[in-house]
């Protein structure tokens, strides 16, 4: 159960940055088109992005990063 977790805490750059860069976008085309529902969904996906940046900063290295996950949800 821990493995698939630590794999995407240790990956978080490689995905939350392009997924960020994409939902921005997009949240900004639905805004445009006034579909504000769409749009708040993808601002939700790129705030959730830029947290879990900020965390994988905060934690230092991959290593760490799982590491406090471990320490703190499964222990």
């Amino acid at each position: 159960m821990e493995d698939p977790i630590y794999f995407i805490v240790r990956y978080i750059p490689f995905w939350a940055v392009p997924l960020l860069l994409i939902s921005a976008q997009f949240a900004y085309i639905y805004w445009l088109k006034e579909v504000r529902f769409i749009a708040i969904i993808f601002i939700g996906i790129s705030a959730f992005c830029f947290v879990s940046l900020i965390y994988y900063m905060f934690a230092g290295s991959p290593h760490d990063a799982a590491g406090l996950i471990r320490d703190s949800i499964f222990r």
